[in-house]
């Protein structure tokens, strides 16, 4: 299948969200087309990912970008000018340190010697965990040293160190060597003293065996005083939700009378806690009135709620607020029919989601809508599924809703060809794995 050629602004649309789209243009178009250049420079320099906490960074993807471009070292020049001028900060600079470890691993050794100083500035400008094995490649066991050091000072990342000792190990292929670095190094050191401490008390706890002990079920008596008197359950309900799980109809009564009554908004979240994982006996007299929350945590709070209770209530209402329109109508709706939505419903969504514009808007209502389908019978209409994997500026919910298309028949070639580049390394794997699959039961046939 010949990629197909892009505008800049699909160029730059597709990058951005870590499409396959993006690889395939430069490999079969190259980056002389007006605009191509400077959409790859931006995201080599700017950390493009939407969801920085859960998605994988993209520094190999786009080494393999710039490979493809035939002028690497056009970028290279770039990248370390970007470094020695030090402009960026946090995970732009991470991305740049690990780009250029990619960089570095194809003969431009000049990064190490850039790199290098960047981790001795204080205050640190960038976040030690998120480079740690770019600095084990780079540099070998001072890199690890260096790095743990660094770790060991964000207290945050000590519990990466032994991670960190473990990828090492793996890297050299000797973990006896790093052993043998840091018995020899800790005695001078104090802080690769401290490193090696750390890693054994983990080793130690790995090995020993533990008794069972059987955790205390929460009630209810002991969840009422807990929101009371705990300012950390407040902000941290996950008690709440336990005890849900097990709570008696008796019990979900006298919290849910509770949401009605409540007016303290952070105590109110606790008290919708409970519904998360456990459906409400009937809906709460006040839902539209919350539901109108200035207070985004107590608006997401009833909406989870309201989505794990298949009622008719709930679907009543949901419709109501899908109907008069507008994006965040259409969001709270979908959120709130992740576990009751009819094919009716379905059929109808995609006249809804033109409405959505901004990469939050997509995302919001794309999580609920891969939600949604997994909760349905199979076969009903993709176009929604489609839409999410079409624009979606998240690459782990375009890989969920891809997955459950090629699972039932339903992605199209087109899709799937391109995943088989994505930034995002599971939907490679699982596009490419789809294709063959294909290509083996035609051989069979």
């Amino acid at each position: 299948m010949k990629p197909r050629k892009l505008t800049r602004r699909q160029f730059a649309r597709a990058l951005r969200q870590g499409r396959g789209a993006a690889f395939l243009h430069v490999k079969e178009y190259g980056d002389k087309d007006k605009g191509i250049k400077e959409e790859i420079l931006n995201a080599c320099l700017n950390n493009l990912v939407y969801d920085r906490q859960c998605e994988t960074e993209r520094s190999a993807w786009l080494a393999t970008i710039i490979d493809r471009t035939g002028f690497t070292s056009e970028y290279v020049m770039a990248l370390l000018a970007a470094l020695r001028q030090g402009e960026h900060t946090g995970k732009d600079l991470e991305q740049q340190i690990n780009l250029g470890r990619q960089l570095f691993e194809r003969g431009y050794f000049e990064f190490a010697g850039t790199i290098a100083p960047l981790t001795r500035q204080k205050p640190l400008p960038f976040t030690a965990l998120e480079v740690r094995c770019s600095l084990v490649e780079m540099f070998g066991l001072p890199g690890f040293a260096r790095a743990a050091e660094l770790m060991l000072d964000e207290q945050d990342s000590q519990w990466g160190i032994h991670d960190l000792y473990e990828y090492t190990a793996d890297a050299i292929d000797s973990e006896d060597s790093v052993r043998e670095y840091l018995e020899a190094n800790a005695s001078n050191n104090s802080k690769l003293a401290a490193v090696f401490k750390i890693i054994e008390e983990e080793k130690a706890r790995s090995t020993h065996t533990h008794s069972n002990v059987e955790k205390n079920k929460p009630d209810l008596a002991k969840v009422l005083e807990k929101i009371e008197q705990e300012t950390t359950l407040l902000r941290y309900p996950g008690y709440c939700v336990r005890f849900g799980k097990s709570a008696s109809q008796e019990d979900l009564e006298t919290i849910l009378s509770r949401i009605e009554t409540t007016s303290n908004e952070i105590k109110l979240n606790c008290y919708l806690a409970v519904f998360w994982c456990r459906a409400m006996p009937r809906l709460p007299e006040n839902s539209r009135e919350l539901l109108k929350s200035d207070n985004k945590t107590i608006h997401r709070a009833l909406c989870r709620a309201l989505g794990n209770t298949g009622a008719l209530q709930v679907i009543e209402l949901a419709l109501s607020i899908l109907l008069a329109g507008g994006a965040e109508n259409i969001i709270t709706a979908l959120r709130i029919l992740e576990k009751s939505c009819t094919e009716d419903i379905w059929l109808s969504l995609s006249a809804h989601l033109s409405s959505l514009i901004t990469p939050e808007q997509i995302h919001s209502a794309g999580l609920a809508i891969r939600n949604i389908y997994w909760d349905m019978d199979t076969h009903v209409d993709p176009g929604p599924l489609l839409w999410l994997c079409e624009l979606t500026p998240c690459s782990l919910c375009r890989h969920s809703a891809l997955r459950k298309l090629m699972a039932e028949g339903l992605a199209p070639e087109s899709i799937v060809f391109e995943a088989q580049w994505d930034a995002n390394y599971e939907m490679r794997f699982d596009a490419r794995a789809h294709l063959a699959n294909q290509t083996l039961n035609c051989s069979a046939n």
